[in-house]
């Protein structure tokens, strides 16, 4: 259960940072 939660945290996670300039 936490696993799974943990793989959609890390693909939104990801995505988010895509979506952000680094810094």
């Amino acid at each position: 259960m936490l696993i799974r939660y943990k793989k959609s945290f890390e693909k939104i996670a990801m995505g988010l940072l895509s979506f952000m300039p680094n810094e």
